[in-house]
């Protein structure tokens, strides 16, 4: 849950993040797809599906975030938003 993590304190040190609705859609898919890893994880099941389910997410996690450090990632989202 890193960039979870790293989004809520970002928020609570700034206030709102001002994201326009592409960035705002990208940071909620974020949060969801680290909350879906860490439930599957959570599951202890180590089956063909879970082990395919976690592949996708993470896989889909890395493509949005372009495997960029939080910080890194919330400075092109802020950009981004500015810049539309």
């Amino acid at each position: 849950m890193n960039y979870t993590k790293y989004f809520s304190l970002a928020i609570k040190t700034n206030g709102v993040l001002h994201f326009d609705q592409n960035q705002l859609q990208r940071m909620m898919n974020i949060v969801y797809l680290e909350s879906r890893l860490e439930t599957l994880a959570s599951l202890n099941i180590s089956t063909t599906d879970y082990f395919t389910k976690i592949t996708n997410s993470q896989s889909k996690l890395d493509k949005i975030t372009k495997k960029l450090m939080p910080e890194s990632l919330l400075s092109e989202m802020l950009q981004l938003s500015q810049n539309n």
